[in-house]
This record gives structure tokens, C-alpha cells and sequence, in this order.
């Protein structure tokens, strides 16, 4: 429990997570996350596999700018992920701040955005197999899908 012995909506905000389904792009931010703000050795192999190949240098040699970003972020991941229009390969998770708000709330909304996390399903080039194939492209404004690096058009990973 997140709060001594009092049960709290964060913990159960970390029970939907635990449930999310294995192919869940909520489960490839969850992981850059945790990969970006490691000091593991081998965590620059795992970012690698977690992100778009096209959009690998955005990210600064060594996966710097994005370690910087992620340790001075204070963050929370939505567990609500969005789906490009008709792009089931598509995904986009939200962001947003960790500024004290509830954890669970009955209503998304987009306007408490602080970034989105714009995902392709590209499961050629995964490292764990077909329901470890969701990749980082960017974070920031959504990517429209006629600009992600689609090879996996109509594939449906939720049907997985």
C-alpha cells in the first residue's frame, strides 16, 4: 500500500496498471520510463528496442535528452491509451503532471495533457516477441498517423 496501512486511489490506479494486457502500450511507456530513469548499464539496450528506429537521434546520444526530460519530469501514465482513427497500430498514451489531483477519475479528459507518447506497432523488429512490439516514436504533441512509421497497417494488436 502506497500510504502505511490505508488503502488509497493509488493504489488502486497501480492495480488497473498491473492488470493492463500484455500488448498494452501502456506497458512500452511504462518501461521507457523506468528505462530512461535507470542507472542499469543496460538500460541504453532496452531503450533502443522500445523505440522507433526512424526517430532514434531525437533522443540524444546515449538517450541523454531523454533521461534529462525523464528525471526532471514529475509524471504520471494515463492506462487509458488512445488509437489512431482507423490506425489500430497507432497508439497514443497521455502524460500528466504528478501535482496531487486523484489518481483514478472517471472521465479522460485531454486538456491536462502535459505530453503524449506517440506509439507504432512494429512487430518485425521486436526484441520480446509479438506482444512486445509496441515503439516509442515521440513524446509531445500526438504524431498524426500519416507521419508514423507504420509497416503493420491493419493489424490490430488488441486482438492479440
Amino acid at each position: 500500500m502506497s500510504n502505511g496501512e490505508r488503502w488509497t486511489d493509488h493504489d488502486d490506479a497501480q492495480v488497473v496498471a498491473e492488470g493492463l494486457p500484455t500488448q498494452s502500450p501502456v506497458r512500452a511507456v511504462q518501461a521507457l520510463l523506468n528505462a530512461l530513469t535507470s542507472d542499469d548499464p543496460e538500460a541504453g539496450v532496452v531503450l533502443t528496442s522500445l523505440v522507433t528506429p526512424e526517430n532514434a537521434d531525437q533522443w540524444g546520444p546515449g538517450f541523454a535528452d531523454g533521461r534529462r526530460w525523464a528525471d526532471a519530469a514529475e509524471i504520471r501514465i494515463s492506462t487509458s491509451p488512445r488509437y489512431g482513427y482507423n490506425a489500430p497500430d497507432v497508439a497514443y498514451v497521455k502524460l500528466v503532471p504528478e501535482d496531487g489531483r486523484p489518481w483514478v477519475v472517471g472521465v479522460a479528459r485531454d486538456d491536462d495533457a502535459l505530453a503524449w507518447v506517440s506509439l507504432v506497432w512494429r512487430p518485425e523488429i521486436s526484441h520480446w516477441g509479438p506482444l512486445a512490439s509496441w515503439r516509442v516514436h515521440s513524446i509531445g504533441a500526438p504524431i498524426d498517423v500519416s507521419e508514423m512509421p507504420r509497416t503493420a497497417e491493419g493489424v490490430d494488436p488488441r486482438t492479440l
